[in-house]
């Protein structure tokens, strides 16, 4: 008998495909981390914001299921532009991407209300899996 893989497919609540915002001011880890995205199945293809600003701006007009935010950035502090964002969506997932990987900074943003911290050079090893997570089985661990 033939065993059957594990979907490792990632949907949101309703079975839909999910809406991602990348929030960094580089235009090029932007680009990257949309490239790599699109490998991922059950993304839809992320919007993207410069600064914080945008992003809430973004936000607003259509909540996203996940944002993936830098921390420092010129304008709005990345945990500032999280809690505006809940502020319209509490529903929305955050995950912290910075270079700044340290167990204070990583314990500050979770304290502050983040689902998940990844380190800039680790994206592509960690990320999936803490997507997958927030996401298991169509529904997410809030």
């Amino acid at each position: 008998m033939r065993q059957l893989k594990k979907d490792r497919r990632v949907r949101d609540q309703a079975g839909k495909s999910i809406r991602t915002l990348i929030v960094d001011d580089s235009a090029q880890f932007r680009e990257t981390v949309s490239m790599f995205l699109a490998s991922l199945p059950g993304l839809e293809p992320p919007v993207e914001a410069a600064n914080g600003q945008e992003a809430v701006r973004l936000a607003t007009r259509r909540p996203p299921d996940l944002v993936l935010l830098d921390l420092q950035m010129p304008g709005l502090h990345g945990l500032d532009v999280m809690d505006r964002v809940r502020l319209g969506s509490s529903a929305t997932r955050v995950v912290i991407l910075t270079m700044h990987d340290s167990d204070t900074i990583r314990h500050l943003c979770l304290e502050r209300g983040a689902d998940g911290f990844v380190s800039k050079n680790c994206l592509r090893k960690e990320l999936p899996a803490v997507i997958r997570r927030l996401f298991r089985n169509g529904t997410s661990k809030r």
